[in-house]
């Protein structure tokens, strides 16, 4: 099973996140804030990492950035604001594996992550 780590510092979305991947048959791991979650890096393998853009007083791309110091896990980025092109970009720009717009249904998370993992087994993270 794979083994999702959710970043964020609404406490009611982290659990509304969770109980969603395990309806989809994933794992989850949460954490409030960027040392937390690098934290719960570092003490186990995460298939793939949800992080907030907005992470209260913290920046979600210093956050980024961070984690891609800290090793190659796959993030996906979640906002709350409209993500336009250039932030888009700048997403792909600093190697994050896609964007999700909040309010998301499960469907859309579903389509995220199976695209995520998609892909021959030597090409899945």
């Amino acid at each position: 099973m794979k083994l999702i780590l959710v970043v964020d510092d609404d406490e009611n979305l982290r659990r509304m996140v969770s109980r969603l991947l395990e309806s989809l048959g994933y794992a989850a791991l949460t954490a409030p804030d960027t040392a937390t979650a690098l934290e719960a890096l570092g003490s186990r393998p995460v298939d793939a990492v949800l992080l907030d853009v907005v992470l209260g007083a913290e920046n979600g791309w210093e956050a980024l950035r961070r984690m891609r110091d800290a090793g190659r896990v796959p993030v996906v980025m979640m906002s709350g604001a409209t993500m336009d092109e250039d932030a888009q970009r700048d997403a792909a720009a600093m190697e994050a594996q896609g964007v999700l717009q909040k309010p998301f249904t499960s469907g859309d998370l579903a389509d995220c992550l199976s695209g995520l993992f998609a892909g021959p087994p030597e090409e899945r993270p």
